[in-house]
């Protein structure tokens, strides 16, 4: 079940790690191989490159973009899960690939820089 969002402003990064959202998703009932069940999710506020983290325990969620990442997360496993034959316990690596995906893709705080540019505040060069 999708939470309400938060009420009131939240703090904008003027810099690279000036701010991290961390949430904490899961249990989820059917743990990934290795016996994971849950995640985490580290996302930078200036770059939006994220981090996901599997875990095999649940400690306290918070944070309204770590939320929504990890709604949009899920929503691309089970997107990529109801595409395949493998066991439902696949779903790790699903999730790490949906990490990486949306890595890779444009972001408006972003906007023409790659996020791995923007996480390492290095320029891509034409070499």
């Amino acid at each position: 079940m999708t939470k309400k969002p938060f009420i009131g402003q939240s703090a904008i990064a003027n810099g690279l790690l000036d701010l991290v959202h961390i949430d904490v998703c899961g249990p989820l009932s059917i743990p990934a191989r290795g016996g994971f069940s849950c995640f985490i999710t580290f996302t930078n506020d200036h770059s939006r490159y994220g981090y996901v983290y599997l875990m095999r325990y649940k400690s306290e969620a918070f944070g309204r973009l770590a939320d929504r990442r990890n709604r949009t997360l899920l929503d691309m496993v089970r997107s990529m899960m109801s595409f395949t034959v493998l066991p439902p316990s696949f779903w790790g690596y699903a999730l790490k690939t949906a990490a990486k995906l949306l890595n890779i893709a444009p972001s408006k705080p972003v906007s023409k820089l790659h996020m791995r540019y923007g996480m390492a505040s290095l320029r891509p060069t034409s070499a």
